[in-house]
């Protein structure tokens, strides 16, 4: 799951009282089993487009993009000759869909 270093660190960090929040591209229930493991309460998902409680499924500020602007940039992805890779709340999406 995580490093055994990096999850020392943030076990330490706890011990200090440091509150970790994580910071990931992932999405909140990808990154529940971690904040779990870690006693996390707070988290970072999506690049910065959700944040909130992922053990408890709340947002505490989220964002999302309008279908259809979303649909013109997956077309334009594919016509320059890339993979989109695009999320909703609940999967992740590659290509066209």
């Amino acid at each position: 799951m995580l490093p055994d270093r990096v999850a020392a660190g943030i076990h330490l960090g706890r011990q200090a009282g440091v509150e970790t929040i994580l910071a990931t591209a992932r999405s909140p229930n990808g990154v529940a089993p971690i904040c779990r493991f870690l006693g996390i309460r707070y988290a970072i998902c999506f690049n910065g487009a959700w944040v909130g409680e992922p053990l408890i499924d709340r947002a505490m500020f989220d964002t999302t993009i309008e279908r259809g602007v979303a649909l013109e940039l997956v077309a334009e992805g594919v016509r320059l000759g890339l993979t989109p890779l695009w999320y909703r709340s609940d999967a992740g999406l590659c290509g066209e869909q």
